[in-house]
């Protein structure tokens, strides 16, 4: 990566090491990797602005398969069993997930219909083999047949013929304000005290006219492979198995103090069933932010921003440092 610090420097940093070439023309070849290391989950441009990287590119497989689950969570005023069945099955089916698969579980509180039934939420799994269809990909989907042969859950699959055919007809829920909230899930969060805890919650921001939807991004694979401390994001990233990044929807500025509330509460409640808080996902609210970004990462994070940045010149919400005022001054001059 090639950073420009806030002293006007420039420093090309890597994983072995940080070329500095400083204002008056000199260059400097250091083994520091530090920059390098923060730079990738310590909250990017906190410590400068990056105007290059190197990513590593994949090869995209010549076939996808789309597979899309979804259940009834609440037939009001009885809780449906759809719902606790489905998140049993995704217990263990998450916990045998070969590492060509991808994909969402995704929650919500909307009305909608489902089966000719009437409901209030839904829960969806939207998963995406890299590659072909074959037994295999049937064998995956096994813990399901359960749920969908007696509670309702309806599943549907489609073959694409690459990342881009699947991509193309996906789109956004068209909200433009929400409260956002998460956390990371952790393998045994997916029980019958996780299902009741959603539809409680659920009926009841409803009841109070508050509507969320939450999207989990299925995580583990190959990231779970690396040591906590080869990047500096939190250790419920590595352990966890989803994601989850849920939105309070303010479409009615009228009410955002209810809103605003009601996402705080459910931040509070839906953290006790996780490990760490996704940075670039996370509700305005926290009070131990520093812990739940990057845990026992934090202290060696600070030192960085110190080293590069003494003067928290770069900042923002809940960054690094950011429990210290800025030092407002012109640090740098540009001749041409």
């Amino acid at each position: 990566m090639k950073v420009v610090i806030a002293d006007g420097r420039i420093v090309d940093c890597t994983a072995d090491g940080s070329t500095i070439y400083h204002t008056d023309g000199t260059v400097q070849n250091t083994t520091d990797t530090d920059l390098f290391w923060a730079l990738r989950g310590g909250g990017g441009g906190t410590y400068g602005i990056v105007v290059k990287f190197t990513y590593k590119l994949h090869y995209q497989p010549s076939q996808l398969v789309k597979m899309v689950l979804t259940v009834p969570m609440n037939v009001l005023p009885k809780p449906l069993l759809s719902g606790l069945k489905f998140l049993e099955a995704f217990n263990k089916f998450v916990h045998n997930l070969p590492d060509e698969y991808g994909g969402y579980l995704i929650l919500d509180n909307f009305p909608s219909r489902t089966k000719a039934i009437n409901h209030i939420g839904t829960y969806r799994l939207l998963l995406i083999k890299f590659g072909p269809w074959d037994n295999e990909t049937e064998n995956v989907l096994d813990p399901f047949n359960d749920c969908i042969s007696k509670h309702g859950c309806v599943l549907k699959i489609e073959n694409k013929t690459s990342f881009y055919d699947y991509e193309k007809d996906m789109f956004d829920i068209p909200i433009t304000r929400v409260y956002t909230l998460g956390t990371f899930l952790q393998p045994s969060v997916f029980n019958s005290n996780f299902a009741t805890f959603i539809r409680r919650e659920s009926v009841l921001l409803k009841n109070k006219g508050v509507f969320m939807i939450c999207i989990g991004t299925l995580i583990g694979g190959k990231v779970s492979q690396f040591s906590n401390d080869s990047a500096p994001i939190h250790s419920g990233f590595r352990n966890g198995f989803v994601c989850m990044t849920c939105a309070v929807v303010m479409s009615d500025h009228t009410k955002d103090k209810k809103n605003i509330a009601a996402g705080k509460r459910f931040s509070r409640q839906l953290q006790q069933y996780g490990n760490g808080v996704y940075m670039n996902e996370a509700a305005y609210d926290l009070d131990n932010w520093q812990d739940v970004f990057w845990g026992n990462h934090y202290n060696r994070l600070l030192e960085i921003k110190q080293k590069w940045d003494p003067t928290n010149f770069f900042t923002c919400h809940h960054c690094v440092g950011s429990e210290r005022k800025p030092i407002r001054k012109r640090i740098v001059t540009c001749d041409s």
